[in-house]
């Protein structure tokens, strides 16, 4: 149990930190190498939206523990999803290729 947890909130921490910094350390080429793979996709103004999408990944498996009720599961999914494709569209995030 304890390896899980360790596990699971220190990488969640760990790159969360990560994009926490990431403004002032995306500089160095050692930052760049290691965490690239957290921002390749979206453009540098919205340096923060990885956070939004581990949020909402947490979020999506947090809904199957709520409640044991398919429907309501379903209803939580859902309302899960369209927040996020609301945020998508207000903010943008993703590179135009």
């Amino acid at each position: 149990l304890a390896a899980v947890v360790v596990y699971c909130c220190g990488c969640g921490l760990l790159f969360f930190w990560a994009i926490y910094v990431a403004p002032s350390h995306f500089s160095e080429p050692g930052f760049q190498m290691r965490w690239k793979f957290l921002f390749i996709k979206y453009r540098p103004d919205v340096w923060w939206w990885p956070m939004a999408f581990l949020a909402k990944n947490v979020a999506l498996n947090i809904c199957f523990v709520v409640s044991p009720e398919p429907l309501i599961q379903i209803y939580l999914l859902l309302s899960v999803s369209a927040m996020y494709i609301a945020s998508v569209v207000v903010f943008l995030p993703y590179q135009s290729r």
